[in-house]
């Protein structure tokens, strides 16, 4: 298992070396003031990220409490059930990884610390790839885009 988590944090550190190059070297850079702003307002705005995919997660814990109930609307045309179960796990499974991420992230993003950014590189990787099981393909490229983007250009205020 171990093994496992350890080829994955090495695919995804390859991935951010890559990244890098397309979101820091070629990207336009975005100018100082900006980046000071978004890293001056990082910490309150991961603090309402928390917040929103902590009532997501509630939202989701109780759609599919609730499926047994609504299982009669999914019929002909429609998705099937399992699949929509299935999707809704992947979410619930996202937004827990993402929630533990951010929460984990917080008080290091607070003291600027490099480890912190590189837990929201990972929440973002995880909601991609949940977005990438889900067939939410152009929210994954919009989402990937800007969230890397922005990211990758206050990734030098992280040490």
């Amino acid at each position: 298992m171990l093994d496992t988590i350890d080829k994955v944090k090495k695919s995804a550190d390859d991935l951010e070396k890559s990244l890098a190059v397309y979101f820091l070297a070629k990207a336009p850079a975005l100018p100082t003031s900006v980046k000071e702003l978004i890293v001056n307002w990082l910490y309150t705005l991961i603090i309402i990220g928390i917040i929103f995919s902590g009532l997501g997660l509630l939202m989701m814990v109780g759609g599919l409490l609730g499926m047994g109930v609504s299982m009669p609307m999914f019929g002909v045309g429609m998705m099937p059930f399992s699949l929509v179960f299935i999707m809704f796990l992947i979410y619930g499974v996202e937004l827990v990884w993402v929630l533990y991420l951010e929460v984990k992230a917080l008080p290091l993003i607070k003291k600027r610390d490099l480890v912190g950014w590189k837990l929201l590189y990972y929440s973002l990787l995880v909601s991609l790839v949940a977005g990438l099981l889900t067939f939410r393909l152009i929210g994954v490229v919009v989402s990937g885009l800007i969230g890397f983007y922005f990211l990758f250009q206050i990734k030098e205020y992280y040490k």
